[in-house]
């Protein structure tokens, strides 16, 4: 423990910032040029065979006592959808690269978003990922509820969270932009947006292959071709991925290991129709299928582990054992398409602007999530869920947007550059669920039961007990042996069909411009104005069977159909400073308000919490951006404040997952990046702070923790005879907030064999990760501790990295990390979590690169 308190510390120590460190003259080549001639002077070489210009070595530079030899380059971003330096971007910006993506190892995106300060990611199943930036994201399970961290995928904004996979190979650049960034790329970017761009076509014939083996039996095949297929007319590039793996998680009721098979392919062309139009197309099939699952018990009472190692004899409630014990086949599919086409034509001048770019972008995608989980989380068979059919999302959208510059209002200033445009999206989500209650199992979940009161049905009284035992009977209900099989399999199981339909249309107009008052200072304005109509329908059904009322008793169910339409007006300002102090230094100020669409919530069993409203957010910022020691060292800082008004919050109350809105909430911190290359040729530096303090400002009516019966009146605003219980959560911490999140990445690179122009790497990640809750109720058990997770990669490539070997460490300190954590349906008290294997996990990756 002293040793990881020891790297936590040198981690923080460091301030470190974690922005693609890509080195305008590589280490390798310093080095190499520096290596002295060990040939003897008798017996000279023969002429050495030319070296490409792509990677001719550097003459030796004569040695310079009074700083280092090396400059970061510059990184291009397009955080606001035009391409700019990432120093010259006015908002709060990480952006990592293709070197150090391949390097890492870095396939996943929870893996991905470790390496950035304020933003955490969660994933409970492949269809259900969590993003959180600043303290703030949507919660886990919430499947109907719209994100607060907005996706784009190569300008191609998407709709929902779990497209994030398709993401994840033949990478080219992430930018993670924090805070409010609805002016440029609408609503639902309350908290950030995670801006993807992967890699383009190119006329010049080149790519990949990469054979990756590792722990828990990992196969990864990838590779990437791009060609010209017409000489400077038409390119194309084609990528895949194939990925299978175990999940490090066994059902010992089944004898079943949980596996994952991925497999993916993307083709991009581009067409140079002209001189000035650009065409570019592209398109993506993704599928994912998952057995088994991922949750096991983490706490369950004595009487619940008796019943079920009665059908199970191996089942536990230990985490991170790697076991679970669930009587169903658990499995999951993710079947994804995406189909683009963006057409970018080049105006120049045209009256009183100038360099005019206009773009046309459409869009079609869809996600098919079919499913079926062990709802109780048990060997016992009494309930489960599953999709009635696939569940499905698809999304329409263009964007029509032009960039130019004019000159400065009235005269004033120097030039403005602008950006115009409208964007329209049609999506339809059907989330179902189809809930089976099988009363055989039934029985033996009331003996169980939970560690709350009332949870399960009581004990025999002692005195009674003892007549009972000496008349040779069991003395008490939960001592008969179970499981119980006393109704026919016919009519044992009834089904509960739960469902919540959207339809959603989307109109918005939007501009920003950067007005260059002087050389030194320049303000930026933007607006976003959009309408949204949503058509909902919401229902929960039960078959009229003879045990239908039983069922729907036990489950919370109350048969209900409703339909409505909902429309709201997104506003979305933005005013931003910046000041150019030196060459290299620019302060900034910016000011921004987010909105996110209020919704549906569902599926659900009981009509409560059918609706829920908008959630918008006021957030400024204030920063540093600037280069040190002849660009040698890349410090970029940001203090933020963002306040949220009618915070969206999952409830899960034992038996129904809703959305409520929380009154207030309020998060400020700093976020610090660092990248420096000091005058050890052979070194590199990099790392990141974050420090976030989020608490909400007023939640009276906060879900209550497990086994509480009290209830404010106040919360009852539908009036139910037994509504569920509350607590008062005001100016408490919000979960999935870690105070302090920091990396810290030295990576080494040296000379093996200079002749061959051969070298080696070394590097180490340090991954710092605060305490949280896991849950809204903050109840004790969701409580994670700190971790700080270390890993480590060891390789050999030839200076042109024609190939690379590199064998990858991850979490060699063991480090006890869950994603998730919920109250175990019908038994308060109980507990399940998703827990993240913590045991060091190696991948050996072979890479070979092809082409010109």
């Amino acid at each position: 423990m002293r040793a990881k308190r020891a790297v936590a510390c040198l981690g923080l120590s460091v301030m470190m910032g974690v922005i693609n460190p890509v080195v305008a003259d590589d280490a390798l080549d310093q080095l190499f040029a520096n290596e002295p001639d060990s040939t003897p002077q008798a017996t000279p070489s023969p002429a050495p065979t030319p070296t490409p210009a792509s990677i001719q070595l550097p003459e030796a530079p004569a040695p310079d006592p009074t700083g280092p030899r090396r400059a970061i380059e510059e990184i291009v971003v397009t955080a606001q959808k035009t391409e700019q330096s990432l120093q010259d971007v006015p908002i709060s910006v990480s952006a990592l690269g293709r070197a150090q993506i391949q390097d890492a190892a870095i396939v996943e995106a929870q893996e991905l978003m470790q390496y950035t300060p304020n933003v955490k990611y969660a994933q409970a199943a492949s269809f259900l990922p969590t993003i959180n930036i600043r303290g703030f994201g949507s919660p886990p399970l919430g499947r109907n509820l719209e994100p607060s961290v907005g996706l784009s995928i190569d300008d191609v904004f998407y709709g929902r969270s779990t497209f994030i996979a398709d993401a994840i190979f033949d990478i080219d650049r992430v930018e993670v932009l924090r805070g409010p960034q609805g002016t440029l790329f609408g609503k639902n970017t309350i908290a950030g947006v995670l801006n993807f761009t992967t890699a383009q076509p190119d006329f010049d014939n080149q790519g990949f292959v990469a054979l990756a083996r590792g722990s828990l039996s990992e196969t990864r095949v990838e590779g990437a071709l791009g060609m010209g297929l017409i000489d400077q007319l038409l390119a194309a590039r084609v990528s895949f991925r194939a990925r299978d793996r175990k999940l490090g998680m066994y059902n010992t009721l089944r004898d079943e290991t949980a596996t994952s098979d991925d497999l993916s392919g993307r083709i991009k062309l581009r067409w140079l129709a002209s001189d000035t139009l650009t065409v570019d197309l592209g398109a993506l099939l993704a599928r994912t299928r998952t057995t088994g699952n991922a949750f096991e018990l983490q706490q369950a009472s004595q009487r619940s582990l008796l019943r079920y190692q009665q059908v199970d004899p191996d089942a536990d409630a230990e985490a991170f054992n790697g076991h679970n014990s669930f009587n169903e086949a658990n499995h999951s599919s993710r079947d994804a398409r995406s189909l683009w086409i963006k057409l970018e034509q080049f105006v120049g001048a045209l009256g009183p602007i100038n360099d005019l770019n206009i773009n046309l972008i459409l869009a079609d995608a869809q996600i098919e999530t079919p499913y079926l989980l062990d709802s109780d989380f048990s060997p016992v068979d009494s309930q489960s869920v599953a999709s009635q059919g696939p569940e499905t999302y698809h999304q329409r959208s263009f964007e029509l947007r032009s960039a130019f510059s004019s000159a400065g209002l009235f005269g004033f200033g120097q030039h403005m550059d602008w950006i115009v445009g409208i964007y329209g999206m049609q999506s339809a989500a059907d989330v179902t669920q189809n809930v089976h209650v099988n009363f055989n199992g039934v029985i033996d979940s009331l003996i169980a039961g939970g560690t709350a009161p009332g949870s399960r049905i009581p004990q025999v009284p002692e005195a009674l007990g003892d007549v009972l035992e000496s008349l040779g009977l069991p003395r008490d209900i939960s001592d008969i042996p179970g499981p119980f099989n006393l109704i026919p399999e016919a009519v044992a199981v009834e089904i509960l069909d739960n469902a919540t339909l959207i339809d959603a249309r989307t109109l918005a107009a939007f501009f920003q411009t950067t007005w260059s008052l002087t050389e030194a200072l320049d303000l930026t304005v933007g607006f976003r104005y959009g309408r949204e109509r949503k058509q909902g329908e919401q229902s929960s059904k039960c078959a009229n069977r003879p045990l239908c009322p039983a069922a729907a008793a036990f489950a919370g169910q109350r048969q209900f159909e409703t339909r409505s339409t909902r429309d709201e007006i997104e506003r979305s300002p933005k005013i931003a400073l910046s000041y150019r102090l030196a060459e290299d230094i620019s302060l900034f100020a910016n000011a921004t308000r987010g909105f996110k669409s209020g919704g549906y919530s569902g599926p659900l069993l009981a009509p409560r919490n059918l609706e829920y409203e908008p959630e918008s957010a006021l957030s400024f910022e204030a920063g540093i951006k600037s280069r040190w020691l002849d660009d040698s060292l890349m410090l970029n800082a940001t203090a933020y404040r963002v306040s949220f008004d009618d915070l969206q919050v999952n409830l899960f109350d034992g038996t129904n997952i809703s959305t409520i809105n929380a009154a207030s909430a309020v998060s400020q911190g700093l976020e610090i990046d660092l990248q420096w290359l000091p005058p050890l040729d052979f070194l590199t530096l990099a790392g990141s702070l974050g420090i976030s303090d989020v608490a909400y400002g007023d939640f009276r009516c906060g879900p209550a923790q497990a086994g509480s019966t009290a209830s404010d009146p106040a919360c009852n605003s539908s009036g139910e005879a037994n509504p569920p219980p509350t607590q008062d959560l005001s100016g408490r911490e919000t979960p999935f907030a870690p105070r302090l999140s920091a990396s810290f990445t030295p990576s080494v690179k040296f000379p093996l064999w200079p002749r061959r122009q051969i070298g080696g790497l070394f590097g180490i990640d340090v991954l710092y990760q605060g305490e949280q809750f896991l849950d809204v109720d903050l109840d004790p058990a969701s409580h994670q501790a700190a971790t700080t997770r270390i890993n480590a990669r060891l390789g050999i490539a030839p200076l042109d990295r024609r190939w690379s070997l590199i064998v990858n460490a991850k979490n060699l300190t063991g480090e006890r990390e869950r994603a998730v954590l919920i109250d175990q349906p019908q038994f308060p008290g109980n507990y399940a979590t998703v827990a993240l294997i913590d045991e060091p996990q190696y991948v050996v990756e072979l890479r070979y690169n092809f082409g010109d």
